[in-house]
């Protein structure tokens, strides 16, 4: 079993539609406001997980997965992001919460 967080489709889509690609890479070109507001909305979901139940994850589509992880990091460096390609037929998520902003 993995707890994890899910993130509303309307906040994948603005995080997957303020990523940037130019001949260098790829970036984010978020909001600085609309980041900070999803910083917090997650450290106030994540918060709010009893101590000594499984460590939960952040689980995402592939192509925001390094996004989310660069805009929590700072934050919440210790919750791990991953995708759903990531994980095998073996694995049965338990969904937490689904986290908007």
């Amino acid at each position: 079993m993995l707890p994890a967080y899910l993130l509303a489709p309307d906040l994948e889509e603005t995080i997957r539609g303020a990523i940037r690609q130019t001949s260098a890479g790829s970036y984010l070109a978020i909001d600085p406001a609309v980041a900070q507001r999803f910083t917090a909305r997650c450290k106030q979901v994540i918060g709010q997980l009893k101590p000594g139940r499984h460590r939960p994850v952040i689980l995402v589509s592939i192509d925001i997965r390094r996004y989310v992880r660069k805009l929590i990091e700072r934050e919440l460096y210790d919750v791990p992001v991953l995708s759903y390609q990531e994980l095998t037929e073996e694995i049965t998520v338990q969904p937490l919460d689904r986290i908007a902003i």
